[in-house]
């Protein structure tokens, strides 16, 4: 990967730096039309601006980079950020796939979370990654750059999807486009969700006959007298702080959507230094869904059961060190109001402690045999130690 030279620092105080992966006009029309006007709201990035220097670290193709440098919303962020860029050669992005180059992007993007965050170590910057099909509410980050200044190590909440269709309808009618900047708050992005569910979600809700996903289980749901609970391996990194990022750090083909924290976090008690926003009433974020029932994810067929979740865990650990955080990020509890739209959630018809606890007790019997998989995965890769 080509890097044109970071920006200058305008100033010491408090820097935070985006890091956002995106390439492919459907990914870069999505983003310019609701990502980034999002963080244009007031409590977003001009609001990061007021405290301290913001540097947008984009990678993406160079045919990409035109197309942001000559967009509206990109110049407007450009009063209040830097903007640098990592240029991706389209032969890795767009390479002949081969059962053993089956998902080159996610290298790629892999290694462009790792880059950012070792560059944000160095600029002394907190850390935020952005979805390039997510869509923030209108104080996401300096809720979580409150919550970092508060003492937070890293700042998680719960990742949701909801159908990308409606959105603009949806935001005509709330009256949230302000010139650029399109502000939406938590509440209204709540209960868009609420009406706009993908319905894959649907299939989430465990139950004792099992029900089959297109992706791998790494949530599940229990529905509740107001809505549903959350369990979930993959809790979303909103914010980390510059004091918790390491110096260097091992990254691998699931760094980019599960790892990241386990890594960051390995040998630490992450109860001690990572904040979890448990509810979508502050601090929410949206992954728009071009599909209505996430079709679109399609990797096969997965159950939903207790020993498949327990397998997913396990599936995603490099380290010994990862076991720990991702039995305490399954343990966490993620709860969304549904209000009137609770009858049509399905009912779960196991109790919600006992699964998670019985999850959690599988993960431990199967430890050892995965432990010795890490062993030997360590003994066949340089530099890889398995804690």
């Amino acid at each position: 990967m080509l890097s044109e030279p970071a920006q200058p620092v305008r100033d010491t105080a408090r820097p935070t730096l985006l890091s956002l992966g995106i390439w492919g006009q459907e990914y870069v029309d999505k983003c310019l039309k609701y990502c980034l006007p999002s963080l244009l709201a007031d409590g977003n990035v001009p609001a990061l601006a007021r405290d301290g220097n913001v540097i947008f670290d984009i990678s993406t193709s160079e045919t990409d980079r035109l197309v942001f440098e000559s967009h509206p919303v990109v110049s407007e962020l450009k009063r209040y950020a830097d903007f640098r860029y990592t240029i991706i050669p389209d032969t890795l992005l767009r390479p002949e796939r081969t059962a053993s180059n089956a998902d080159a992007d996610r290298w790629c993007m892999a290694g462009m979370q790792y880059t950012a965050a070792i560059a944000a170590r160095r600029f002394g910057a907190e850390f935020s990654i952005i979805g390039a099909d997510n869509i923030y509410s209108c104080d996401y980050l300096s809720e979580a750059k409150a919550l970092i200044s508060s003492g937070a190590g890293a700042v998680v909440n719960g990742a949701l999807r909801a159908q990308e269709q409606p959105m603009a309808a949806y935001l005509e009618k709330q009256g949230g486009r302000n010139g650029n900047a399109l502000e939406i708050d938590s509440p209204s992005l709540h209960a868009y969700f609420v009406e706009n569910m993908n319905r894959q979600f649907f299939t989430l809700f465990i139950r004792s006959e099992a029900a089959i996903v297109n992706q791998d289980p790494v949530s599940i749901f229990f529905k509740t007298a107001t809505g549903f609970a959350m369990h979930t391996f993959q809790l979303n990194a909103v914010m980390i702080s510059a004091a918790l990022l390491p110096d260097d750090f091992i990254y691998d083909y699931h760094t980019a959507d599960a790892r990241l924290l386990a890594e960051i976090t390995a040998g630490m008690n992450p109860e001690d230094v990572i904040t979890l926003v448990d509810t979508p009433e502050r601090l929410f974020s949206l992954d728009l869904d071009a599909g209505t029932d996430g079709l679109a994810r399609n990797f096969g067929d997965f159950p939903v059961t207790i020993d498949d979740c327990a397998n997913v865990g396990l599936k995603w650990c490099n380290r010994t060190t990862d076991i720990p955080y991702f039995k305490w990020a399954f343990r966490q509890r993620y709860q969304v109001d549904c209000g009137s739209e609770v009858s049509a959630l399905p009912d779960s018809d196991l109790d919600e402690l006992v699964t998670i606890d019985d999850i959690l007790h599988r993960i431990d019997g199967k430890s050892a045999k995965a432990i010795e998989g890490m062993r030997f995965r360590s003994r066949n890769i340089p530099g890889l130690t398995p804690d």
